[in-house]
């Protein structure tokens, strides 16, 4: 009887290694890097990194998909990477719909990352190159004599991670149509950045930045942002020294690293209306002291939102949006990959203040709606495509 009561527990809390082995391959097979599988107390615990689908919903419903396609009726805890670094954890319990209803998102991954973090991974993602063909659009309108001046390139840029958290990105801009000045008639270098990832204790999430940035900036950037339990508030901020950086004729004109700027914030979500409230303080690019408050609204992979911005007695706004360019699920399945970048997207300087307020930003991909990972608004869009 003690055998049989013996033989019931390892069996409750233990798969045969070949269903673990099915479910690697079937991750690995679909594209998914940095893949990891183990078990541990009846639980099946797995760690992978999404490079394949633009919108990390879509994504992760995928993978969803194909864990209950493979051991079906078993609980399951996903540690979601980004570069290898630990972003969220998905918990599925066994249900019977396709889209588990009991489903957790949360930050808190130390315990099945603790569980994971030491088994190497299968399909890394390093040496492998991204050649992403960025489009950049402005607008603009402040002359009488013409309704709009415009600029429009086409930015490809090589993407390439060599260790875990980091990223090379080498970008060069082609002009299409230019109205905003002598040196956008130019071939020139875009970003041309080293970047490091990092999670840190107490979920603390933070990136340092050097090279060439927007903006006419070069230099060094640090930024840092944490969310609070509920996952309604979060606060960040970040701080860079920089100095002019312009490119004529093949000639790279520097200036003096001697601009200061740092800014912090602090932000609300309102899952109810899926609205995100941002408010922040800081020292801007012409060491001008203000406010930037920013209301921006999801739409699923879509985001729209407004900003308004009052520095040294001046006040400006505008809007900014965010939408996915197809296609919206990308192979890579050898080393270098041409893709189109995943997300378009634009802000519009209503005011037409060019002086006061003004930033930089360290990555092509700077936007509202690729680098959103609020546990809320996951669950509740995971549970939409029901």
């Amino acid at each position: 009887m003690l055998l049989l009561l013996l033989f019931s527990l390892i069996t409750a809390t233990c798969f045969p290694q070949s269903v673990l082995e099915k479910l690697n391959k079937a991750l690995v097979t679909a594209g998914y890097e940095n893949v990891r599988v183990t078990q541990a107390g009846g639980v099946v615990f797995v760690s992978l990194e999404d490079n394949i689908y633009s919108w990390n919903v879509t994504g992760i419903c995928s993978i969803a998909d194909t864990l209950l396609a493979c051991i079906e009726h078993t609980p399951v805890s996903m540690v979601m990477l980004d570069k290898g670094i630990p972003q969220i954890k998905i918990d599925i319990e066994p249900s019977s719909e396709k889209y588990p209803l009991n489903i957790s998102v949360s930050y808190d991954i130390n315990e099945a990352w603790s569980k994971l973090k030491d088994i190497p991974p299968c399909n890394p993602p390093e040496n492998k190159i991204d050649v992403v063909v960025y489009p950049q659009f402005t607008l603009q309108n402040v002359l009488l004599s013409q309704i709009y001046e415009i600029q429009l390139n086409l930015a490809p840029a090589v993407e390439i991670s060599l260790w875990k958290g980091m990223l090379f990105t080498g970008q060069v801009i082609f002009p299409l149509k230019n109205d905003l000045g002598y040196e956008g008639d130019f071939i020139r270098p875009g970003f041309v950045t080293l970047t490091q990832n990092f999670r840190l204790p107490h979920v603390w999430f933070a990136r340092a930045s050097i090279g060439n940035f927007n903006a006419s900036r070069y230099g060094a950037d640090i930024s840092m942002n944490h969310p609070f339990p509920g996952n309604h508030w979060n606060i960040g901020g970040n701080a860079g020294l920089t100095g002019s950086s312009h490119f004529y004729e093949g000639e790279w004109i520097t200036g003096e690293l001697n601009t200061l700027t740092w800014f912090a914030k602090t932000g609300y979500y309102y899952p109810e209306f899926d609205l995100q409230f941002d408010l922040g303080f800081g020292c801007f690019l012409n060491h001008d002291y203000g406010f930037r408050a920013d209301c921006t609204r999801h739409f699923g992979a879509t985001t729209v939102g407004f900003y308004a911005t009052y520095t040294n007695g001046h006040t400006n706004g505008g809007f900014h949006f965010s939408t996915p360019l197809p296609p919206f699920k990308r192979n890579r399945r050898h080393t270098v990959r041409f893709v189109p970048a995943k997300y378009f997207d634009w802000e519009y300087n209503a005011g037409t203040e060019f002086y006061y307020g003004g930033y930089y930003e360290t990555r092509p991909n700077e936007n509202r709606s690729e680098h959103w990972i609020n546990p809320l608004f996951l669950k509740n869009e995971i549970l939409k495509t029901k």
